[in-house]
């Protein structure tokens, strides 16, 4: 009958397959899809990309031998196993065996190598008839389990006359299974020969734009194999944003990598206040996009224009709120938002709180920020505590504070099914983020960026630069900024991107 020879699992959903290495990756990937095999190709580590190629052909599952087929220390013959276990190393024992789990499919934690009895386990789970074998391990690997064992010619290895007839299937309805790189060929053959479509997404993040492009259009399970799809509440949610949220400038759904900003600063209609405000909105638009093109030679990844927006300034007088900071409506910059958006520019809006809290401010501007190229930045040399007033002291924001809207902000991000935002955090002193290291970089809705804002001599710059890159925070990039004015000389776009390490965003005051 049509199929007999291949039976399939159909996945749950969405799952992380944590394999320790190819050969882990492949009895994964068999363990996941097939339930059994009359035909599995068995193949040494250098034997793989024959092999597989060969196995998506016959609709057949590819395992991989490992370096040594000798059992492993204390390992029961397979056939002596329980039934409905599978082997699952624990550290300090490769012997040892875990239960499948509540969907019939096995843990997918894998800490250490995956051993010779193990795939052999595997063999004997899916009871095949013919194993095609490719590589000496593989071969006395095979002739230990109960199958005809035929080795592939290695100068024929489509040789149709040494080879089984084989009947392929798939499974119903669409499955996306991601990879990192070509390391692990044999589990993405396996999914191939079960009718799933295998993309590559470098990095792990389905968000960066190639990988967001091809796999919008999906709608069934995602399968990601290895430990940089880090774990399957997370791929889930990172695939729900690849089916849901618009296309950041630049591309995908993921801030760094894969682009670079340039960023005009200021307020529209305060040129004393940065290079944005110095000319209309039109030309404000133009000259963005022209000090953006100064880096595009020198770059691998687009470069995107970038405005950003003084939205509350530091005010010399308290105002009737009494918080040194002029908060302006949001309705004053939607002309800008709308604009951007059409040109393909990013906009940050720019917090100097004074008195205020930031989550406060911040709330002002919510409707601005549902908007996918709308990110925050939050300017801690303007923050005043008691009774300080502007330009006695440098502020200083304590992590608490940037927790508070960092969160605030993130589930804005995921609650309006939004591209990650952007948050940048000004700094040029270590004592404007006295408690740096207590800032939670973690949720995965927004990219986070420590902006350098020294301004003098390019010694002095340099200097500051080191300085802040001592002990960051993890998961954060970088920001540079280029005065005009107040920088003797103000470095050019040729030796900005000399910068170690190369900033991210460059902006211009």
């Amino acid at each position: 009958m049509p199929g007999e020879d291949f039976t399939l699992r159909t996945p749950p959903g969405t799952q992380v397959l944590q394999a320790s290495g190819p050969v882990d990756a492949a009895m994964l990937m068999s363990q996941t899809l097939f339930e059994r095999a009359d035909t599995v190709v068995l193949a040494d580590l250098q034997h793989q990309d024959a092999a597989s190629r060969l196995a998506t052909d016959l609709g057949a599952p590819t395992l991989l031998s490992p370096a040594s087929t000798a059992p492993a220390d204390n390992e029961p013959p397979s056939a002596t196993k329980p039934a409905g276990t599978t082997a699952s190393p624990g550290p300090g024992n490769a012997g040892t065996t875990a239960p499948l789990t509540s969907t019939g499919l096995p843990s997918p934690a894998r800490k250490t190598p995956t051993s010779a009895p193990q795939v052999l386990e595997e063999l004997n789970r899916l009871r095949p008839s013919t194993i095609l074998v490719a590589g000496a391990n593989a071969k006395t690997l095979a002739e230990q389990a109960d199958a005809a064992v035929i080795e592939i010619d290695e100068q024929n290895p489509q040789d149709t006359d040494r080879l089984p007839s084989t009947e392929p299937i798939a499974l119903d309805g669409d499955l996306a299974v991601l990879t990192t790189s070509r390391s692990v060929l044999a589990a993405q053959a396996t999914a191939e020969a079960a009718g799933a479509t295998p993309v590559t997404v470098p990095g792990g993040d389905p968000r960066a734009a190639e990988s967001a492009k091809a796999l919008r259009s999906t709608d069934g399970p995602v399968i990601g194999v290895g430990a940089q799809f880090v774990d399957t509440d997370t791929l889930a949610q990172r695939m729900h944003t690849v089916r849901t949220a618009e296309q950041l400038p630049g591309g995908g759904q993921v801030v760094f990598p894969g682009r670079m900003m340039v960023a005009l600063y200021g307020h529209p209609g305060a040129p004393v206040l940065g290079v944005l405000g110095e000319q209309d909105l039109e030309a404000t638009i133009a000259r963005a996009r022209e000090h953006a093109s100064w880096y595009q030679a020198d770059s691998d990844v687009p470069v995107v224009p970038t405005l950003e927006i003084i939205a509350t300034v530091a005010a010399a007088g308290p105002g009737e709120d009494g918080d040194y900071s002029d908060e302006y409506p949001a309705s004053q910059f939607e002309p800008y938002v709308r604009r951007a958006a059409d040109e393909d520019v990013y906009v940050l809006l720019d917090l100097q709180p004074g008195r205020d809290r930031l989550i406060d401010q911040a709330k002002q501007y919510e409707s601005l920020l549902k908007q996918p190229h709308v990110g925050l930045a939050i300017d801690p040399e303007w923050k005043l505590h008691g009774d300080q007033t502007p330009l006695r002291q440098i502020g200083h924001i304590d992590a608490a504070e940037i927790n508070e809207v960092a969160d605030w902000l993130a589930d804005l991000t995921a609650g309006n099914d939004l591209p990650q935002k952007l948050l940048v955090l000004h700094q040029f002193q270590l004592g404007m983020l006295p408690d740096r290291n207590r800032i939670d970089t973690g949720r995965d809705e927004l990219s986070y960026l420590v902006h350098a804002d020294g301004q003098g001599t390019q010694g002095m710059k340099q200097a500051t630069w080191q300085a802040l890159h001592h002990e960051p925070p993890p998961n954060v990039w970088w920001g540079w900024k280029n005065f005009y004015d107040e920088d003797s000389p103000t470095l050019p776009p040729q030796q900005t991107v000399q910068v170690q390490p190369r900033p991210n965003l460059v902006t211009y005051q």
